[in-house]
């Protein structure tokens, strides 16, 4: 079933990249969405451990890798033809895996309805660009 599905890794590295500088400018302190975002977890500009924040970065690239090269398999598995097949393979990865995935992380114990629509649209955005990226980089 996998067999003749390759991926492009530059595009994976990059695309693991573009979800960082993404995360950034979100979640930036100093953005509206940064803002709300922090005020939605009840945290100031001083509330993160400045001491394990490379380890924090590792860890999230290494996530980003993942979610990009799996993306990368299902473009190149689904090969969306137009870029409304791609949008459509986006809508379904995200309901399907990111926002029901992470349902239950808001909802024990109970977040604000805010901070999961935050995160889930951040995530849309991503998968936005990197299905875009990756039928557009074969």
């Amino acid at each position: 079933m996998f067999a003749n599905i390759s991926v492009n890794w530059w595009a994976v590295i990059i695309g693991s990249v573009i979800q960082m500088v993404t995360g950034m400018i979100w979640y930036n302190p100093k953005t509206p969405t940064g803002k709300m975002w922090m005020e939605a977890n009840a945290m100031t500009a001083d509330s993160g451990d400045r001491d394990k924040m490379g380890l924090l970065y590792f860890t999230q690239f290494v996530a980003s890798l993942v979610i990009a090269y799996v993306t990368a398999l299902f473009v190149a598995y689904v090969d969306p033809a137009m870029l409304k097949d791609g949008f459509v393979l986006v809508i379904w990865l995200w309901l399907g895996f990111l926002v029901a995935g992470s349902a239950g992380v808001y909802t024990f114990p109970p977040k604000p309805f805010k901070l999961f629509a935050m995160d889930s649209i951040y995530k849309l955005i991503n998968m936005l660009l990197l299905v875009w990226l990756f039928m557009s980089w074969k």
